[in-house]
């Protein structure tokens, strides 16, 4: 009979095991089911159903490349920046189906980004209150990367 109980708790602490998920601060947590992709688990403490597969993902750190364009400032003058993103990729599959080149795009969007923001500076202000823009444009990246699963980190302006 105490070999049946020792069984027992042998399964218990596996199925146990299986269940609580810990995923560390820099990476994420692939949920497949049936060898489909079924969600992704931010860091922290979760418990899953101990029939799926779950595999540790670490973040990706990615590198826009460079795109330069002419921008307009708000005194009408054309300079032409050079803008280059990093940022993290916490979700692997939501940006791949989404985007052809992911570098590229996130650059693209980047400068997107400026040329609304310079639009309301004339190019002194803008070079006075450079910091400021940085910071403004990086906010407005994080809150369309979110749901890409995309977290900017920086962004590099140059003339």
């Amino acid at each position: 009979m105490v070999y049946v109980y020792s069984i027992i708790i042998i399964i218990i602490l596996i199925l146990l095991k299986r269940m609580i998920k810990i995923v560390p601060h820099d990476s994420i947590c692939i949920i497949e089911k049936q060898l489909k992709y079924h969600k992704t688990l931010p860091p922290g403490f979760h418990i899953i159903s101990p029939f799926v597969s779950a595999r540790t993902v670490p973040v990706e750190k990615r590198e826009g490349v460079p795109v330069s364009q002419e921008i307009r400032f708000g005194d009408s003058s054309l300079h032409t920046l050079t803008v280059r993103t990093t940022f993290l990729l916490w979700d692997p599959y939501t940006p791949f189906f989404t985007f052809d080149k992911l570098d590229q795009e996130m650059s693209n969007k980047a400068m997107q980004e400026l040329s609304k923001l310079a639009a309301g500076y004339t190019k002194a202000d803008f070079d006075k209150n450079f910091d400021t823009v940085k910071q403004k444009c990086l906010e407005s990246l994080n809150q369309f990367g979110k749901e890409y699963g995309i977290e900017f980190t920086g962004i590099d302006i140059s003339e």
